[in-house]
């Protein structure tokens, strides 16, 4: 197993899942590769195959390196999320121990208030229209009132302002727990039922909604954005059920049934603490970004200096601040002049602040590829692949002028 994780710690995806792979057909009752192996399926968005694993594992006698009530809550959390609501609920009660008891049975209460499986969505193509100059917003029916909404890929779940939620009779509002956003800050949260979603017409009917504080939401975006914070955010919960295209060229987000990007113009996407993380070759080296559709600038984080020619060298001073819960914050360090290329685009020139983000060793995240890089692409997400097409001129917009 250590030659796994060392290549999954290295960014080496691939080649990690290749010796798992080996791994659970050689050993297909050992706990440790079973453990790995639901984790890599997890991150590929494979609920299936995942839920599987997780339930050969509770099978396992003598359990060493997880307790059979862990691995209980973590089946309820895998079916909760696949909208699998009634099943889940035996299994979140059965696994509210350890750091994730408070979100289980929070999780496993409101089962009460859904259906007992997700609304199956009925699927027509759909076009709307991106508002706003820095986030990709539309307009949403929540409940029976219509609110603008910032289409969010650095988020797992939707989120609304606790305003906006009372305004949309949010139901059975009960503690959650602290959640985490792009940066890895924690924070805390509450979650309720939304009677309703629609988005373009498109119905998505009663489904789980985190809540926050207003100011919580303001703050999502560091650098600042617009003046006018967001009051709801549409998550990976939701768009992964669709083929979304969001283009800017033409200012419309289409929505649509989802069916597989041929693999040879589009990139995997993983799924890694709640964040989707793409592929990007920064100055010829491979890295692993955020794509966050929420995030007005994109930056590096110190994993990704590590691995860029010249690292250190190469930073600069940066004097832009950031706003957070504890004030303004200063950010002192920036790196000019990098070619970064994902998909179907390639951008020179780029300029990148040096961000602490807080993470895990297990899986290296590089840095954030937010709005200033998105806004001249066409983006296109579908069934846990990503691409994205050029649709203007590709210098980066945050080149210093010389």
């Amino acid at each position: 197993m250590s030659a796994a994780t060392d290549e999954l710690g290295k960014g080496r995806f691939a080649s990690a899942a290749g010796i798992l792979r080996r791994a659970i057909r050689l050993f297909p009752r050992d706990e440790l590769v079973l453990r790995w192996s639901v984790e890599l399926h997890r991150m590929q968005w494979r609920y299936r195959e995942a839920l599987s694993l997780l339930l050969e594992l509770s099978r396992v006698e003598g359990l060493q390196t997880i307790t059979r009530q862990e691995v209980m809550g973590q089946i309820g959390d895998l079916l909760f999320e696949n909208g699998d609501y009634g099943r889940s609920a035996h299994f979140l009660y059965s696994g509210v121990a350890g750091p994730g008891s408070g979100h289980r049975r929070s999780k496993a209460d409101l089962t009460l208030a859904l259906p007992y499986t997700r609304h199956q969505i009925t699927y027509r193509p759909a076009e709307t229209e991106i508002i706003g100059s820095i986030w990709p917003s539309l307009l949403c029916d929540l409940g029976d009132k219509t609110r603008l909404c910032v289409i969010d890929t650095g988020s797992t779940m939707s989120i609304l302002s606790r305003g906006v939620a009372k305004d949309a009779e949010v139901s059975g509002v009960r503690a959650f727990g602290a959640v985490r956003d792009s940066l890895g800050r924690e924070h805390g949260a509450d979650i309720g039922v939304l009677a309703n979603l629609s988005i373009g017409g498109i119905q998505l009917k009663t489904l789980p909604i985190l809540v926050v504080d207003d100011q919580q939401l303001a703050l999502r975006d560091p650098f600042g954005g617009p003046e006018d914070s967001p009051m709801a955010i549409l998550g990976l919960d939701i768009l992964s059920r669709f083929r979304v295209v969001l283009d800017y060229s033409s200012e419309l987000v289409r929505l649509d049934s989802p069916s597989k990007l041929a693999e040879l113009d589009s990139e995997r996407c993983l799924l890694y603490e709640g964040c989707l993380v793409f592929p990007v070759r920064v100055d010829a080296v491979d890295m692993w970004f955020i794509l966050d559709t929420a995030a007005s600038h994109s930056s590096l984080t110190q994993a990704g200096l590590a691995l860029l020619p010249g690292g250190d060298r190469r930073v600069i001073p940066d004097h832009r601040h950031t706003k957070s819960l504890a004030g303004r914050g200063l950010i002192s360090r920036q790196v000019q002049n990098m070619v970064l290329q994902s998909s179907g685009v390639r951008f020179s020139g780029v300029v990148m602040p040096v961000v602490e983000r807080t993470t895990s060793a297990a899986f290296p995240v590089h840095g954030v590829f937010g709005v200033d890089l998105l806004r001249h692409c066409r983006l296109t997400m579908d069934s846990g692949r990503i691409r994205l097409d050029q649709v203007g001129s590709l210098r980066s917009p945050n080149l210093r002028k010389k």
